[in-house]
């Protein structure tokens, strides 16, 4: 690296260790890095922990209970109709829409077998948003324009990753996984929603204590009242990463 003697680095690992320990690397390194730092990272990777930092902070979130294997496996506080999703899973593995009290269990199971701590919310019937923010030289955010996902009900992992017949990943998962008008950006949304969903990322940008850009995913009510699912603090500069 030193014979290399880069201006900076920018992050294409998207793997737990290429999102965390080798950004400290280059920090000890001194060597300037795009994007945020490991610490601001770490906490972002776990669905539960993210929700708690911004339900702590006034950032509207999804009600909902934290399921621990061994500990606490059913949930207290919400009903059916319910999502069931691993803490720290990418690409929407794992996870459930339960409608039904019946199919609780078994959703809850599934998302045991991905990961020992389960996030298990209420079900945010509406439109489904991606937002994300950058910094400005001068401190100040500005939010990107949005994404809306057209969906019947929820994204699961079969709207990101496609897969063949025995379940494997195709060559091409994620173009096949893209449909025609199955998105739009810039979203078509009222004023005063895109107003409540700018006010509400730049405040978890700061809340997250992010760096340089934030992305989130948002569940919209009928109310146009926005929830933040979760942060996703790493980018990719792909054409086909949204």
């Amino acid at each position: 690296i030193d014979s290399l003697a880069p201006d900076v680095m920018v992050p294409h690992m998207f793997c737990v260790e290429g999102m965390t320990r080798f950004r400290s690397l280059f920090d000890l390194l001194d060597i300037p890095f795009l994007g945020n730092h490991e610490y601001t990272v770490w906490p972002a990777t776990d669905k539960a922990t993210t929700k708690q930092l911004l339900d702590a902070c006034g950032v509207r979130v999804p009600k909902g209970n934290l399921l621990v294997k061994g500990q606490k496996e059913w949930p207290s506080s919400v009903r059916v109709p319910l999502v069931v999703k691993p803490c720290n899973e990418d690409n929407s593995r794992g996870i459930t829409l339960v409608k039904r009290e019946e199919d609780l269990a078994a959703a809850i199971e599934y998302a045991f077998s991905f990961d020992p701590r389960v996030v298990v919310d209420e079900y945010i019937a509406g439109r489904e948003v991606r937002a994300a923010c950058v910094e400005e030289a001068d401190g100040t955010l500005t939010v990107l324009p949005k994404i809306e996902y057209f969906l019947t009900d929820i994204r699961t992992s079969a709207h990101k990753l496609a897969t063949d017949q025995s379940g494997k990943l195709k060559s091409d998962a994620i173009q096949a996984a893209k449909k025609d008008g199955d998105r739009q950006c810039p979203a078509d949304l009222s004023p005063a929603l895109h107003e409540r969903i700018n006010a509400m990322v730049k405040e978890a940008h700061r809340v997250l204590k992010c760096r340089h850009y934030s992305l989130y995913d948002l569940r919209i009510d009928a109310n146009e009242q926005p929830y933040i699912l979760e942060a996703a603090l790493f980018c990719s500069f792909s054409p086909l990463s949204v």
